[in-house]
Parts: structure tokens; C-alpha cells; sequence
């Protein structure tokens, strides 16, 4: 039976009692008195012998026996005394025989929550000799996986283990069982040294972390990443990297239906060299779909322009999201690749990448790949003196990019250009593009390129379409706001060039203010005849074009280009062979020998003020029926009460040539 309170209080006073007695007088009374103490406490320690046999029996163990030489410890259950204490054998160095020595190393204490190796599996006993089992909310708590194995020899299946980090310093620390032992994979699955019947297993409830699996800030971290990856897919829930650099080897591949990863604060993965030709790979030949992958992060330390390395690659998956990643210092930052299939219907939010040679690039390789109507928001690219393109939609294959939908994504810094566009039916809508582009545009259009959408009420958005060589429909909308006038309240340029020989340009301009000032627009038409090269000197402020026979002063007003530099101007004079004008814009704003120049006769100054209100419009087009007059005399003047058919057709013909001079007919 177990000793009660009262129990162990009247043997401290039968002790008393008896222990006066042996120090005092031995009278009679004494004796008598004593007596009846000494067998109180004779019986009162028989009990308790007996109360503790109990209590082992409970644990799994037999009674014990007195410590001696050539005893057959052969079973774990053996228990011995030694010096007061308790002990049982280890199980793995059973069985052996006792020598005239205690050896400790063979011997572990027996206390009140020690259960035995076998037996009894899954109970403990409390201070007041009850037994509780085993389970999820009585386990046994060590610091580090290392210290609980060292105390593995009285491990039983089916207990529970929490560990306050897996390894010291590295946190993953979380909930293990103890299972019949099982191929150990040292991820969620290890040995345990001191009991080869046994194995730990870690319990994934709501999420599984990369430190748990033994990830440190050393070393290569592929295979634990890998493992974080299957686990996590395998049990439906959160895949946790940890807030350290992961260092991998090679490429991290996440590539499964409804997987979920998610990197904890500075959590990174770090390409051990740049030959590593990508640090993480989204996608595969599978199409995973549904999978979330929350703030991933590649970082290279440098920016290696001769190797063509990677920061994430996005190959063929669906409906699936992509939430704050980043990629610094990899010559592509975000490659979008797919190689036998679509990367299509993919949400990508606030999207950074820093330092590449394109920061995004969307193409297809293959006859069956394309990267098709995907949504980025938000987001941000920044260029160094290394980038070529923040952002770079190629063709790549058969499949050209399309439907892709660019939405408030700042595209700033240096480079050729913010963005090359060699898609079809893109569309770009509010990015900023701050910066400084060599090629002069932030935004270019490339001879692939069809029915592209732009919309930006910034007034630094240049746009440039002269590569395209193939019919396409291209919209630029600057919205109303304060933001559309300069300081002198004129609104800036809008250009947009026809390069076809056999479709128009249409320009629809819309006054949606009642209020508003005068809107001036404008249409120049090249002149085919009057392009060509400056053959003269040097650092001239005049062209020319010594093989031309031009008609004197008929430029006048006409606006000429320098193609080579980007400079323009409106013409003043011209003889037959030289052109007049002050350039500005460009980079010389003079005329080199080479130079190329086009020469554009204005279809007209329209001045809307009082013409257009709200919802109106003014149509032009560049396409007019040809108009042919012979026998005709120049006549500007003429009496109307006098006039005859044949004067009157005069005027019309003079009135023809007179607008064909304006570049308004054919």
C-alpha cells in the first residue's frame, strides 16, 4: 500500500522516541515505552519497503537485489541497490555479469518519473504514487536533440520528447515520439544510440521549420530544404525556411500541387558559388497548381556578368501565387522559362529584384512553352551601371509572352532601357520609370511586338515602337490630374510613329473637361523624298545632302530629325541641297558627317480651344484619297459676282496644291 502523510510523520516521531531512548536512561519504563516505537518503526519500514517494491513494479522493474559480483544481469527489468540507490542496467550493454566493482557506465538511477525500458510501456509515477501515461501532455523536455539521446537508454515506445532547439543556437526546437526503430533518415526520423529497438519521430502538426530537420547557417542546406519541401507537401502544411542563409549546392526545386513554403524574416537561400545556376526553381514539367510560396529570397553576394546564373526561375505551373520574392546580384534575376509547357494564370505580388542584367525576364523555349497571362502588382526593379533591361519580354520560341498584365511595378535606375517589349497583347499600366536609358526610351516595343496596352500618367514615360515592323494596335492613355502640364501649363509631348507603308496611324484625343484650357495638337507626315545622310563637315549647324535637288525654302516650318543623335528642330530654310534649323534634345544637336536625317511636313496645327468639350473628339488619319488637277493655273484671287467655272476650278487647284503642301493630301 502507498505511505500516507500521517504515515511518514509518525515515524519521524518513533525515531525521536527511540532515539532518546538510546541516548537516555534504560529504565524500565523506558523500555517498555520504547519498545513499542522500535516495532512502529520496524513496521512502518516494512511497509515502505513494500510501498516501494510497489511503486518499481508499477514502473516495470522487479525488486531490487543487493549489489554483488557474478550476478547475470541479462534483462532490463534487473534492478540492484547499491549505497542506498536504485539502479537499472542500460540496454545496450546487456547482457553482462557483475564483477566485486559497481561500473556506472553500466547503470542508470532509478527516480520517480523513470519508466522501465520494457514493460509497462507508457506510464510514470508521481510523488504521491499514481501513474499517469505517457502522452502529448506529460513528455520529457531537453534542451538539445544531442542531450535528449544521451539520456535515450530509458526511453520506452510511445513517449514523447520536446526539445527547446535541435541544435544549440540554431532554434528547431519542437515535439518528438519515440517509435520501434525505423530506417533513420537524420531529418524527422533518428536513431537512438543508447537503444537500437528505438527511433525518434518528429511530430508535424501545423507546420514543419527547416531547423528542425537540422538546418544550421553552415554547410550545404539542399537536402534539409528538400526534405522541408516533401514534408511539408506530403502532410498539408506550412513548409517553414528559417531566418538564416541557407547555402545549397544547387538549384532548390518547389514543384508540387498545394505546396506551401514560407521564409521567416531574413531567411535566404545563398547559391554556394556562382556556377550555381540557379538558387531556386518554381515549377516543372508536372504544372504543379495551388502552390503559395511566400517571401523567397535569393542573394548572391556578386554580380558575375560571364556566367549566366539565375535568382528564381519560374518554369511551367498554374494558379499558383508568389508573394514579396526578392533576387539580388543574379545576372537574371527572375527568369520566366518554361521548357515543355505554360507558365499561365500565376499571380507574382511585389516582385524585387536588384542588380541584374535583365531583373525580369518573361520568354518561352520550345515549341509548346509560353509564359502567358500571368498578373504582376506592385513590385520593384532596380537597375545598376551592370543592367542591360529592368524588365524584358522576349520571344524566345514560337510562342511569344502574352496577356501578361504589369500593374504598378517601379522600374527604376540605369540601363538601355526600363522595358523591352517583344510580346504580344501586354499590357503596363501606372509604372514608374525613373531613370536614365542610353537608348534614349524607357519603354521600347520590339519588331515582334502586337497590340500592346501602356497607360502611365507619368510624364517621364518615353515610348518607343520604331522596332516594330509588324501592324499592331498600341494605346497611351495619360490620365487627368494636375500631374499632365508642365510648369508653364503645356502639356508634354505624346509621340507616336507609323512604320508601316500600308496602315495609317489614328490618334483620338478626348477633352473631358467642360473648363478646360487649349489643348494643341498637332501631325507631322514624313516626307519620303527629303531622308538621307549629311555628307558636309563636321560639327555643322546646317545639313547637307549634296546629291538633293530640293525646291528652296518648301522645308520651311517642316520638322527635321537627326536620327543619330536624337535631335530635332524646325526648319527655317533650305536650298536645294542644305536645311536649316536650330536641334536641340539630342546628344551633339549638330550635323556629323554620316548622320541620318528625316525631314516631316506638318498635316496640320489645330488649336481645340472652344472646338472640343466633354466627350468630344477630333479623328486624323494619315490615309487620304489622292487628289490629281492638270491644266490648272495658280489663282488665289478672284470676283465673285463675276467668276467663271473654268476661274473657280483654278482656285480649287491652287487650294489643293496649297494643302498638299502642308502634307494634308496625297
Amino acid at each position: 500500500m502507498a505511505l500516507s502523510t500521517d504515515d511518514l510523520n509518525q515515524l519521524e516521531t518513533n525515531i525521536d522516541a527511540a532515539n532518546t531512548w538510546v541516548n537516555g536512561d534504560k529504565n524500565t519504563d523506558a523500555i517498555a515505552s520504547n519498545g513499542d516505537s522500535i516495532k512502529s518503526i520496524q513496521k512502518i519500514n516494512k511497509e515502505a519497503k513494500q510501498s516501494f517494491d510497489q511503486h518499481l513494479a508499477t514502473l516495470g522493474f522487479e525488486p531490487p537485489i543487493a549489489f554483488a559480483s557474478s550476478i547475470l544481469v541479462d534483462r532490463t527489468t534487473l534492478t540492484v541497490e547499491y549505497l542506498t540507490n536504485v539502479y537499472a542496467p542500460l540496454a545496450s550493454v546487456i547482457p553482462f555479469t557483475t564483477t566485486a566493482s559497481f561500473v556506472s557506465a553500466e547503470w542508470y538511477l532509478i527516480t520517480d518519473n523513470v519508466p522501465a525500458q520494457s514493460g509497462n510501456q507508457g506510464k510514470t509515477l508521481t510523488t504521491d504514487g499514481t501513474t499517469l501515461s505517457w502522452t502529448d501532455k506529460n513528455p520529457l523536455t531537453y534542451p538539445t536533440l544531442a542531450l535528449g539521446l544521451a539520456d535515450g537508454a530509458r526511453w520506452q515506445v510511445g513517449m514523447y520528447i520536446d526539445l527547446e532547439e535541435r541544435t544549440a543556437g540554431n532554434g528547431g526546437g519542437g515535439r518528438w515520439k519515440v517509435i520501434a526503430s525505423t530506417t533513420n533518415n537524420g531529418f524527422n526520423i533518428v536513431d537512438v544510440p543508447l537503444n537500437a529497438a528505438i527511433s525518434l519521430s518528429l511530430v508535424i502538426s501545423e507546420r514543419i521549420t527547416s531547423s528542425q530537420l537540422g538546418g544550421t547557417s553552415t554547410g550545404d542546406q539542399l537536402a534539409i530544404l528538400d526534405k522541408l519541401a516533401e514534408l511539408a507537401y506530403l502532410n498539408g502544411v506550412w513548409g517553414i525556411v528559417d531566418d538564416y542563409a541557407h547555402t545549397v549546392s544547387a538549384s532548390w526545386v518547389l514543384e508540387n500541387d498545394g505546396l506551401a513554403i514560407w521564409f521567416l524574416g531574413n531567411a535566404r537561400i545563398v547559391p554556394s558559388s556562382n556556377t550555381v545556376l540557379s538558387g531556386i526553381t518554381i515549377g516543372g514539367v508536372t504544372t504543379p497548381s495551388r502552390m503559395y510560396i511566400y517571401r523567397p529570397k535569393v542573394d548572391r553576394t556578386t554580380y558575375d556578368g560571364a556566367t549566366e546564373n539565375v535568382g528564381i526561375t519560374y518554369l511551367e505551373m498554374t494558379q499558383c501565387s508568389v508573394i514579396d520574392a526578392e533576387s539580388r546580384f543574379s545576372k537574371y534575376n527572375h527568369h520566366w522559362n518554361p521548357t515543355s509547357g505554360g507558365n499561365a494564370h500565376n499571380k507574382y505580388d511585389n516582385l524585387q529584384g536588384i542588380g541584374g542584367f535583365y531583373n525580369f525576364w518573361l520568354e518561352g523555349q520550345g515549341a509548346t512553352s509560353y509564359t502567358n497571362e500571368n498578373q504582376f502588382n506592385c513590385g520593384r526593379g532596380f537597375c545598376t551601371s551592370d543592367t542591360d533591361t529592368n524588365l524584358r519580354i522576349s520571344t524566345g520560341s514560337t510562342k511569344i509572352p502574352s496577356g501578361n498584365h504589369f500593374n504598378d511595378i517601379s522600374l527604376e535606375g540605369q540601363g538601355v532601357q526600363g522595358v523591352y517589349d517583344d510580346g504580344d497583347s501586354n499590357t503596363f499600366k501606372d509604372c514608374r520609370s525613373e531613370g536614365t536609358w542610353s537608348s534614349g526610351y524607357f519603354h521600347v516595343l520590339g519588331p515582334n511586338c502586337t497590340r500592346s496596352v501602356v497607360m502611365s500618367s507619368r510624364l517621364d514615360y518615353t515610348f518607343n515602337s520604331k522596332q516594330a515592323t509588324t501592324p499592331r494596335l498600341t494605346k497611351i492613355s495619360y490620365r487627368t490630374g494636375s500631374e499632365l502640364f508642365t510648369a508653364n501649363n503645356l502639356l508634354t509631348t505624346l509621340r507616336l510613329e507609323n512604320t508601316s507603308t500600308s496602315r495609317g496611324t489614328g490618334l483620338e484625343i478626348y477633352n473631358t473637361r467642360q473648363n478646360a484650357d487649349a489643348f494643341a495638337w498637332q501631325a507631322w507626315r514624313k516626307i519620303s523624298s527629303a531622308s538621307g545622310t549629311h555628307d558636309g563637315a563636321a560639327n555643322a549647324a546646317i545639313l547637307t545632302d549634296s546629291g538633293e535637288s530640293w525646291t528652296i525654302n518648301a522645308f520651311v516650318d517642316a520638322r527635321i530629325e537627326n536620327t543619330t543623335d536624337g535631335s530635332w528642330g524646325i526648319v527655317t530654310a533650305n536650298t536645294a541641297t542644305t536645311i536649316t534649323a536650330t536641334l536641340a534634345d539630342g546628344t551633339d544637336n549638330d550635323w556629323d558627317v554620316g548622320d541620318a536625317y528625316v525631314v516631316y511636313l506638318s498635316n496640320g496645327y489645330l488649336n481645340t480651344l472652344g472646338i472640343l468639350h466633354a466627350r468630344q473628339k477630333l479623328k486624323v488619319g494619315s490615309s487620304n484619297p489622292a487628289y490629281t488637277v492638270t491644266n490648272g493655273l495658280t489663282d488665289r484671287t478672284y470676283d465673285a459676282n463675276t467668276v467663271t467655272i473654268a476661274e473657280l476650278a483654278d482656285v480649287v487647284g491652287t487650294i489643293i496644291s496649297d494643302l498638299k503642301g502642308k502634307g494634308l493630301f496625297d
